[in-house]
């Protein structure tokens, strides 16, 4: 995420020495003063995929059919933050991991061979729900618990697997506050 200079990526000949001299001077005070830092977090329990949101015909008014997977999710995922010594809500970028393990479907379990196939990585699920709806479930779980706001992704991997231990592996790897420059400033 961070691995690359700035001279990789811009043509330097179009900056002065000045602007070249201060971009080098902001990114090495950020990495300086805001490291990178990783959290690893796990929700054993099926993982659930956000489902579209509903209409209620009695009163016309929408809601999320979803939310209590959401709540079980956001409860479980608060109850590891407690085991962090000063864990602080996630204010910079966030690169995020999510392998999404779900049960084995009944084909799959009865088979050793294509159990063993499912659990090593290499049968992999081809059916819904879509992993950006996990990917959804995940997001809205953790928004304001982890991170401020999910906005702050900037950058995602998702897998989905088959396994007999269903379950979301989350891994976050981000630097506590945004790089010190105008464009990320608060208003």
């Amino acid at each position: 995420m961070f691995d690359k200079s700035f001279e990789d990526l811009i043509d330097i000949e179009d900056y002065t020495d000045k602007e070249l001299e201060k971009i080098q001077r902001i990114i090495e005070q950020d990495e300086d003063e805001n490291p990178l830092y990783e959290l690893e977090l796990v929700y054993r329990g099926q993982p659930k995929a956000a489902p579209r949101p509903k209409v209620n015909r009695a009163n016309a008014t929408m809601y999320d059919p979803g939310q209590k997977d959401k709540k079980m999710l956001k409860s479980f995922i608060i109850e590891q933050l407690d085991d962090i010594d000063n864990f602080k809500l996630i204010e910079g970028e966030i690169d995020i991991e999510l392998k999404i393990y779900i049960p084995m479907i009944k084909s799959i379990r009865d088979s050793k061979v294509k159990r063993y196939l499912a659990e090593s990585g290499k049968l992999r699920p081809l059916t819904r729900p879509d992993i950006d709806n996990y990917e959804k479930t995940v997001y809205d779980a953790i928004n304001g618990v982890v991170f401020v706001d999910d906005s702050q992704i900037v950058d995602v991997r998702a897998e989905k697997y088959y396994s007999i231990i269903p379950r979301i592996e989350i891994k976050l790897t981000y630097r506590e506050k945004p790089l010190k420059c105008s464009i990320n400033k608060k208003k």
